[in-house]
């Protein structure tokens, strides 16, 4: 009997992983800090690049480029793209914000949890303590 060949292992190169945890850490970081009534979502952009994930995908209507995380707060819009330190926009990452831009979202390119952690303060989403 023929075994059938394994396939190897996937691993993420060490750029989409580093994005990943500034992902992970944002989210984490964004449960705790915004007003409740902040409406919010991370997008989950793993194995996007898996051809049959990607097709699915695109047939539910899913575009590339969409930001990791959408926020939506007294009937206005903000979109954060994360990236790590040496990430670049994709060309369709470019044009999905010039997109959005032009629906006047407010958006950020973020590369860190404290620079994540600014934009949605200077945008009035987080949480408000009294007295300051």
């Amino acid at each position: 009997m023929v075994q059938p060949r394994s396939a190897k292992p996937f691993r993420l190169t060490r750029e989409i992983a580093r994005e990943h945890d500034v992902q992970r850490q944002c989210a984490n970081m964004l449960w705790k800090v915004l007003r409740p009534e902040v409406c919010w979502t991370s997008v989950d952009h793993a194995n996007a690049k898996d051809r049959l994930t990607g097709s699915i995908r695109k047939g539910r209507g899913v575009k590339a480029g969409v930001p990791d995380v959408l926020l939506w707060f007294e009937g206005r819009a903000f979109a954060i793209e994360l990236k790590s330190e040496a990430g670049v926009l994709t060309l369709d990452q470019q044009n999905f914000i010039e997109c959005l831009l032009g629906a006047r979202v407010q958006v950020a390119i973020c590369r860190s949890v404290s620079e994540t952690f600014e934009r949605v303060r200077d945008w009035g989403l987080t949480r408000v303590r009294e007295g300051t």
